[in-house]
């Protein structure tokens, strides 16, 4: 796991928790992107609807300089949601 990655998954479980989601709802609808809007307090993540129109925007309105690092990410969130589509609700088991 790459450093960026595990800030990754830092920002995602501090996200989870402050809104008290469970993990397996948050994975389902958001994903983590890295963030450089330049807002004060901005975290340099970013939490998104995992679908791929929303993945696009985000990185061309708030992460047009992504280093290669964060490329990567980015590329992994945009093909799964190509791949999966836009999930439309939890599957209750």
């Amino acid at each position: 796991m790459t450093p960026k990655q595990r800030e990754q998954e830092a920002f995602t479980e501090s996200y989870r928790q402050r809104s008290e989601i469970d993990a397996e709802t948050l994975n389902i609808y958001l994903v983590a992107l890295p963030c450089h809007c330049g807002q004060g307090g901005c975290a340099g993540w970013a939490m998104v609807s995992r679908n791929a129109d929303s993945i696009r925007l985000h990185g061309e309105l708030y992460a047009p300089d992504m280093t290669p690092e964060e490329t990567a990410i980015w590329d992994a969130a945009l093909k799964a949601a190509e791949g999966e589509g836009q999930p439309t609700r939890r599957e209750d088991a």
